[in-house]
């Protein structure tokens, strides 16, 4: 369970780098900022189906937030722009995993399985 959890930390951070990075490298710009406007609609919907107790427990909406921003930038040329704001949700996203608690297993009731 733990290995799955740290290769999906793992995935999740090293593409979101990786997107970040690769935006200024291809140099992206104008109609490729709908793609990143459908990921911050993908956090919005995820945030929406799995509500949060506060504000920072998952910050869906905070992550919805720096990739519309990220797309606007894209749509009005400024790569360099968008991958400084990617970066610092990379950055987010990675110190806010960190405070995710563990979850414990739990014996079954009364040994029924």
């Amino acid at each position: 369970m733990k290995a799955s959890i740290f290769l999906t930390f793992i995935f999740s951070i090293t593409l979101r780098g990786a997107i970040a990075i690769l935006t200024t490298l291809y140099n992206l710009t104008g109609v490729w900022g709908i793609l990143y406007l459908f990921v911050g609609v993908a956090f919005v919907i995820a945030a929406r189906k799995q509500p949060a107790n506060s504000w920072w427990e998952h910050a869906y909406i905070f992550h919805a937030a720096i990739w519309t921003i990220a797309s606007v930038c894209v749509a009005v040329n400024t790569p360099w722009c968008a991958t400084a704001f990617l970066i610092l949700d990379a950055t987010v996203g990675a110190i806010l995993w960190g405070f995710v608690p563990e979850v414990e297993e739990q014996e079954p009731l009364l040994g029924i399985i």
